[in-house]
């Protein structure tokens, strides 16, 4: 195990547990069971008390000779686990395994504990339970789920644990489909679901390069003077060209204005009853003015 290798925000986590591979009672492979650092009794993704630190669990793997240490992620973490399997064999990795790395913001990512597949770990939330595509290998997790951890870095990734780039809904777009009849193997469904989700670089390049680009881009470097009368009308504009592209995906309209010219302090202030933000009614009445949205499937 590579303890220096985790990134420093989960090193201060009091979310650890340890596990040990179990005798299955209805037979088949081992299970993975958890136990508590401190008392060396059965912990729980419910219940904190059953979790510790990081050196607590250090120790305990060695006084006890468990076989891992895990982690277990809560919506305070604000931590995606994409977990991606059998896709490594050597130097060799899978078509799958490859797009979701190249897709991924630079974020943690290590192997797995068979080195067969990666753990990628990613700051967001999803939009419903989590999902384990068996037929893909792959599954995502955000909330009261345990995560083994073996600290064994991709590569040179960095270790720190980036902000989501739209790579957890492709996933949890993977993850979430079943193969029908028409989709006779996992490559197929990669290569659909590739053509209809996109990251948020991907949707921006295409924006840049449409019959809009030019006014595209002059909004998204933050260029409005001499063309709008505010920047607030700006903000609007920007707003529903991104309901478009974005399908109206406001999670994803909001990352992406966040990161053009014109982000400032005033988009995260309250400028409505109920508390909501400048940037929230902004995102909202520009959806609801949004009549058709991009479809990949349509040329621009």
């Amino acid at each position: 195990m590579y303890i220096n290798a985790f990134p420093k925000e989960l090193m201060e986590l009091k979310n650890w547990v340890n596990w040990r591979y179990v005798p299955n009672p209805k037979g088949g492979k081992d299970k993975k069971t958890l136990f508590c650092p401190t008392t060396g009794k059965y912990a729980s993704v419910n219940d904190p008390s059953t979790w510790g630190t990081l050196d607590e669990v250090l120790q305990a793997k060695e006084k006890y000779a468990y076989n891992g240490v895990g982690i277990i992620f809560t919506k305070e973490t604000r931590v995606v686990a994409i977990d991606v399997d059998d896709c490594l064999s050597g130097d060799e990795i899978t078509e799958l395994g490859k797009l979701i790395l190249e897709k991924a913001p630079k974020t943690y990512i290590e192997k797995s504990p068979s080195g067969k597949g990666y753990h990628m770990l990613v700051r967001g939330t999803l939009s419903g339970a989590g999902k384990n595509n068996q037929e893909l290998g792959v599954e995502i997790y955000d909330t009261l789920r345990y995560f083994t951890v073996t600290g064994d870095r991709w590569h040179d990734c960095v270790d720190i644990i980036a902000e989501d780039n739209g790579i957890v809904d492709f996933v949890y777009k993977l993850a979430s489909k079943k193969m029908n009849k028409t989709e006779t193997s996992p490559a197929s469904v990669i290569e659909k679901i590739s053509s209809t989700v996109l990251i948020d670089d991907d949707l921006i390049k295409l924006a840049h390069a449409s019959k809009d680009g030019t006014d595209f881009g002059k909004l998204y470097r933050g260029e409005w003077q001499g063309t709008f009368k505010s920047q607030s009308e700006a903000d609007y504009a920007l707003c529903r060209k991104l309901a478009f592209w974005t399908g109206k995906n406001e999670t994803q309209m909001d990352r992406i204005f966040r990161t053009s010219g014109l982000m400032r302090d005033k988009w995260n202030e309250n400028h409505h009853a109920g508390g909501i933000t400048y940037g929230v009614k902004t995102i909202t009445n520009a959806c609801a003015a949004t009549k058709s949205v991009y479809n990949p499937k349509r040329k621009t």
